[in-house]
């Protein structure tokens, strides 16, 4: 779900056509494009921080691990999946707030929001990740990459498959910022988008 670096927003992007469940495809440009692409939605994207990834050794001391950073991601992952899967989760679950931050944290709980009053959840298991790889680890902030498989469905308030456009099984590389929560000492994801000259998804 690839997007580019427009002027942060986090207010409601372009609704999808014909009542069609929205999409994290290529998370394009501004914030996430609601409209299924090959899927479902599973966790949102959010556009790039303004603030240039070099690849480097060299971290800030003291920094994180990769095992942490990877348990932060795959933990927002999880409580976003689990509303967008379950019409009785609504947008304050507190699981979001507890793995998430601004701006996503506030997209996600839109998101789930506009789904539900649609009727529309999603199949569980469709959105699976591999190749993670932290590209900057420092001691408040954390920069990630990863490979990101879709190949989830969405199913309106009858329970009828709804029917999704382009190829299933979309497989995009993903770059996510982490950021240190000092008031509860853990490490919470606040933004993730399409890295467009990734190679995490290589071989995959």
């Amino acid at each position: 779900m690839a997007i580019e670096t427009p002027p942060l927003t986090t207010g409601p992007s372009d609704r999808p056509p014909d009542g069609r469940p929205p999409r994290r495809w290529p998370w394009a440009i501004a914030l996430v494009v609601l409209g299924l692409v090959a899927g479902a939605i599973a966790f949102v994207v959010t556009e790039p921080s303004r603030d240039k990834v070099v690849e480097s050794s060299a971290t800030t001391a003291p920094t994180v691990s990769d095992a942490v950073l990877i348990k932060a991601y795959e933990g927002a992952g999880a409580a976003t999946q689990r509303a967008f899967q379950n019409l009785a989760i609504g947008p304050d679950d507190p699981a979001l707030a507890a793995t998430m931050t601004e701006p996503l944290l506030n997209y996600v709980r839109y998101q789930i929001t506009d789904l539900h009053s649609k009727g529309i959840y999603y199949e569980p298991g469709g959105l699976t990740n591999a190749n993670f790889h932290v590209v900057e680890a420092g001691a408040d902030r954390a920069v990630l990459r990863l490979c990101e498989t879709d190949r989830s469905y969405g199913y309106n308030a009858k329970g009828q498959r709804l029917a999704a456009p382009g190829m299933p099984g979309v497989r995009t590389a993903m770059e996510a910022i982490a950021v240190r929560d000092s008031a509860a000492g853990v490490w919470k994801i606040s933004s993730r988008y399409p890295k467009t000259d990734g190679r995490e998804c290589d071989g995959v």
